[in-house]
């Protein structure tokens, strides 16, 4: 994946290519576009597009991330950033790129953990990501690949499903003594032995992030039952902790993969059968029948979560199995027969099962993706999403019907299509949740209705933390299931507290679930101060 950070002004317009594989991030060049200042602003601007399409074609980003636009208290400055980044969008935009805008917070939360981070911090926090011997100059140069970073930080890594690691690196980095014979210094690879509940769930150890092999050490893994049982108490309550806890102990490390070339993205073929790939996932039941002990809103929710993820991997990998027998059938369909009197029969059989095939596939894939849907939460699921509708559809769904149709020799039959519009049961997504704000700053969130019903009302509900009645502002549709709501910097003197509720035809969902008598809270902090060189 390659992302095209810009950092967008007239004068200088920061520019920055990243481009990311698995776990890792590189800066392929970065750089600005400068205008002279006694230029005319419309030779200015033309040099900005001029430099900018030649940037895309020069190396073919996948995506773009720019700056959004913001609201200057000098006008004659917004002004003129707002000329630089409209050529920039326009540039862009012409060149047939998809285009992501993100505010400032939005990146210093994504490359620092922070959304109020100092520059030093959020350049210092580029040049490790990227591996750079430096921190890249000029400073616009930096804030273009820090907008590139978040741009794959956004697809890859800002799920929720990563929680558990985050967890266990925070653990072992609060206490050392239980893995590192040296505590407080960096033990030599060979020595390092890392608990299960360092590697992503079926994912790869630690180690291997670091040196790109799997290594052991003398002690080889630690137990991560105490991790898994805390962890679980945590998310799930008292009533099913423990056993939740066990069984993820029991697939630490151990999930049958799924995907292409590694990666949990992708597609292939499996030709094996289902019915034995899915004993592989017999402890997806298992759980699921753990579910009904478990008690109140916001455990139920997190279980959901938990839940629907493994059912997800393991409808991918019914997916895959569906392709693969498809293709079977394809072969046995195209394989060249003698001319016996029972050719035209076997012929027809043959094609019978590969409709019967295709028909599968279709079951499969709505599964798969009703299921993704009931689990995103984040921009980072949100991007699964997008790689399903731009990847998974054209080469799985269209290509293999248009190749079922070319052995017909005629239209695909009625019933062999997807569903245009959501089917599930009503959800509610807020996929950026910021819980810290400087003084003078607005709210602003973006919510996601997903409804097979319409959508009735759609409003944030907020207080002054510890007050008493919430006050209720209605939210602006944006576009399909996109709303928006602002609360303006006038009522955000002190920390507050807010839900989002969304009303259905079916029936009204909030975020967080455990709304209205456990709520978002957002912390005001002073403004930065900043003295002049």
């Amino acid at each position: 994946m390659r992302v095209l950070g810009i950092d967008p002004g007239t004068a200088i317009t920061g520019y920055g290519v990243v481009e990311g594989e698995g776990n890792d991030l590189r800066t392929l060049t970065h750089g600005v576009v400068t205008t002279p200042a006694d230029w005319a602003l419309p030779q200015r601007l033309q040099e900005i597009y001029t430099q900018l399409r030649r940037l895309a074609s020069e190396w073919q980003p996948d995506s773009t991330a720019v700056e959004e636009l913001f609201f200057s208290k000098n006008a004659r400055t917004a002004l003129t950033v707002g000329h630089g980044r409209g050529v920039v969008l326009l540039a862009l935009a012409d060149a047939g790129l998809s285009i992501h805008e993100y505010k400032p917070a939005e990146v210093k939360g994504a490359v620092t953990g922070y959304g109020s981070a100092p520059k030093r911090q959020v350049q210092t926090m580029v040049q490790q990501l990227l591996g750079l011997s430096e921190i890249p100059r000029p400073d616009d140069a930096a804030d273009a690949l820090a907008y590139g970073c978040t741009g794959l930080l956004g697809l890859q890594w800002r799920t929720r499903i990563i929680g558990p690691n985050i967890a266990a690196l925070a653990q072992a980095g609060w206490s050392q003594s239980p893995w590192n014979p040296k505590p407080g210094q960096l033990p030599g690879e060979d020595a390092l032995t890392v608990p299960r509940s360092l590697q992503p769930p079926g994912g790869t150890v630690y180690p291997t992030l670091i040196s790109g092999r799997r290594k052991k050490g003398p002690r080889g893994q630690l137990p991560s039952d105490d991790f898994w049982a805390d962890w679980a108490r945590a998310l799930f309550g008292d009533e099913a902790g423990k056993e939740i806890g066990a069984l993820f102990t029991r697939i630490d490390g151990r999930l049958p993969r799924s995907g292409a070339a590694g990666c949990p993205a992708g597609l292939r073929a499996d030709s094996r059968p289902y019915a034995a790939v899915a004993l592989e996932y017999a402890f997806v039941d298992e759980l699921r029948r753990l579910g009904v002990r478990v008690q109140g809103a916001g455990n139920r929710e997190r279980f959901d979560y938990w839940l629907n993820t493994l059912e997800y991997l393991r409808d991918v990998a019914r997916l895959e199995c569906a392709i693969g027998q498809f293709k079977l059938a394809l072969r046995a369909a195209t394989k060249p027969r003698p001319p016996d009197p029972g050719r035209a029969a076997a012929v027809k059989a043959a094609v019978k099962a590969t409709v019967a095939a295709y028909r599968t596939i279709l079951a499969a894939y709505r599964q798969a993706y009703e299921r993704l849907l009931a689990t995103v939460n984040t921009n980072g699921a949100l991007a699964t999403v997008m790689y399903w509708e731009s990847a998974y559809y054209p080469k799985f769904i269209a290509a293999l019907g248009q190749r079922l149709a070319a052995l017909t020799g005629e239209k695909l039959p009625p019933g062999l299509e997807l569903p245009t519009s959501y089917q599930g049961p009503p959800r509610l997504i807020v996929p950026t949740v910021q819980s810290v704000l400087t003084r003078g700053e607005r709210l602003e969130i973006k919510a996601i209705a997903l409804s097979a019903t319409p959508v009735k009302s759609l409003a944030l509900h907020w207080r002054r933390l510890g007050g008493s009645d919430f006050a209720k502002l209605p939210a602006e549709h944006v576009a399909r299931g996109v709303h928006k709501v602002t609360l303006p910097a006038e009522a955000l003197r002190d920390d507050i507290e807010y839900y989002i509720e969304l009303k259905t035809d079916a029936r009204s969902v909030t975020f967080p679930a455990t709304a209205p008598a456990i709520n978002q809270t957002v912390v005001v902090v002073p403004a930065e101060k900043t003295v002049d060189p």
